[in-house]
């Protein structure tokens, strides 16, 4: 008597690292979307999801329907109020977008030549995959905090994919990665929250300076820094290293006000 997987013609077991990929799903409108996101995740050994302020779903029949071969992460996926939570204990934070490049932010990135480093990444260490509202997507500042930015690609003059299929899409892209993905390199990253509270004391020194002690807007700055370290991939010692510094020099600043 033939088995279900016996139909399937190519099926692998779920590769350790992508139990290190975290989907995000911020602000979700539609329960459905939210179900079928599941089942995307599922499909490719995926369990680690968190929401960001999204509708009510675990009451909507849709998501149960959708989510079908997935409802386990209907209860275990966590709800959380802003993208702080969301990211804890992430090391390498990716916004999905169809937007281009603007002042505050690099170009995206196709999805499927990003999908070989963050399997590489995933490896070793957490990697935070956001995806926006259904109506509009990630905020600048949403994408702004990501260390970097992916776009599917489509057909010129078509609309960007559905959301649950955009998930689906990013999942499968990293899935294929990962099986291909080099051994880890030994390095230890810092976190996506230790790099921001390192920011946020750079944020801190630019007020002390006051405003026209920056050629640019601060936020400007910060985003720049941000690039910067998300291109270096800080390891934990820097951002203490960097954290002596900014400390130093606020307390000289203070110091001699």
């Amino acid at each position: 008597m033939p088995t279900e997987d016996s139909y399937r013609a190519v099926a692998y077991p779920a590769p350790e690292a992508m139990a290190r990929i975290r989907i995000i799903l911020v602000e979700p409108q539609h329960p459905g979307n939210i179900g079928a996101s599941m089942r995307a995740m599922k499909t490719v050994g995926m369990s680690d999801l968190v929401l960001v302020r999204p509708v009510p779903f675990r009451e909507s029949q849709d998501t149960w329907n959708l989510a079908s071969g997935a409802r386990d992460l209907v209860e275990s996926a966590r709800v959380v109020d802003d993208l702080d939570a969301a990211a804890e204990g992430v090391h390498w934070l990716v916004g999905t977008t169809n937007r281009k490049r603007d002042s505050l932010l690099d170009a995206p990135v196709p999805v499927r030549e990003a999908a070989r480093r963050l399997a590489s990444i995933a490896t070793e260490r957490r990697v935070g995959i956001l995806f926006g509202r259904e109506d509009y997507g990630l905020s600048s500042a949403d994408l702004a905090r990501c260390n970097q930015s992916v776009a599917i690609p489509v057909a010129e003059g078509m609309p960007p994919l559905n959301l649950s299929h955009a998930v689906q899409v990013v999942a499968h892209e990293l899935f294929m990665a990962v099986l291909g993905a080099p051994p880890p390199a030994p390095v230890k990253q810092a976190t996506v929250s230790e790099v921001e509270a390192l920011l946020g004391r750079f944020s801190e020194l630019f007020a002390l300076l006051g405003p026209d002690a920056l050629s640019r807007p601060s936020a400007q700055v910060l985003a720049s820094l941000r690039r910067i370290f998300s291109r270096v991939g800080l390891e934990p010692r820097d951002v203490r290293t960097l954290h002596m510094i900014v400390r130093a020099v606020t307390r000289r600043l203070r110091g001699s006000g």
